[in-house]
């Protein structure tokens, strides 16, 4: 099984060698690591009493064990074995199956042939360029714990620094830098909120990401054809229903490889 685009097949997504965003947002977190860091000592002058020491030392606390649990479910999603099996574990009744030319695989309709890892990943959900793996069943639910746990990181990360602003009575020179390191992640702290809010949108209609992007083509596709066409009641032709079984990060699509038999 020979990579379409490096020669050879990606086990996990720590394997070398790393995308460019998957670079950008570990230095993103480990930005956000500092701006805890700094945050609090910050905050430790202006602990007047106990209470004040508990509250932070609370806060320190919350940010670091959120953090781990982040690490590791990016170690879990990052590391999975994504490999569809030799055979399908499962199929709905009138299922087709289809055999991949290039794994030499019987899979089933929820099986794609990822050319950036360079095989058949089951259940595909999409190729996630900021972890450097797919998304599919052996790591989606991970996934998704790692979004919600990098929000609620993020969040009580951001809420430090504003403390911190507001409250510290550092020089202006510390505080511009916590406003800095504080940036990055705050930005990707929205980014989270929309992630999260469209995973949880095909969960709750049972797609997967790679199904929603077909579902909108063939709409976008159907409308274009009635607007060229309008007074026409044929059916659509066939290029319009073809959905396309391989994925590709960018570029044109690339031949079906998956056979359906």
């Amino acid at each position: 099984m020979l990579d379409e685009r490096n020669g050879r097949q990606r086990r996990h997504g720590l394997e070398r060698p790393w995308h460019p965003r998957q670079v950008i947002v570990v230095s993103i977190f480990g930005l956000s690591v500092v701006c805890a860091g700094l945050s609090t000592a910050l905050l430790v002058p202006e602990a007047h009493d106990l209470c004040d020491l508990v509250v932070l030392a609370s806060v320190a606390m919350a940010i670091a064990v959120l953090f781990g649990v982040m690490v590791a479910l990016f170690i879990a999603v990052s590391t999975a074995d994504t490999l569809a099996t030799k055979y399908p574990r499962s199929l709905h009744p009138g299922e087709k199956i289809a055999r991949c030319r290039s794994c030499n695989l019987t899979v089933n309709s929820r099986t794609k042939h990822c050319l950036c890892c360079a095989k058949c990943v089951e259940g595909f959900d999409h190729h996630c360029d900021y972890l450097n793996t797919c998304i599919g069943t052996a790591n989606v639910r991970q996934f998704r714990l790692l979004i919600a746990a990098s929000i609620a990181y993020l969040l009580v990360q951001t809420a430090l620094a504003i403390a911190t602003l507001l409250v510290s009575s550092a020089s202006s020179g510390a505080k511009a830098l916590v406003a800095l390191l504080a940036a990055l992640p705050a930005m990707g702290l929205m980014g989270l909120f929309v992630l999260a809010a469209f995973q949880a949108y095909i969960y709750r209609t049972g797609m997967t990401t790679f199904e929603f992007a077909v579902h909108m083509s063939r709409a976008k596709r159907k409308k274009h054809v009635v607007q060229q066409h309008p007074a026409t009641k044929k059916p659509l032709p066939p290029s319009v229903h073809l959905v396309m079984l391989s994925s590709t990060a960018s570029g044109p699509p690339p031949p079906l490889l998956l056979q359906f038999v």
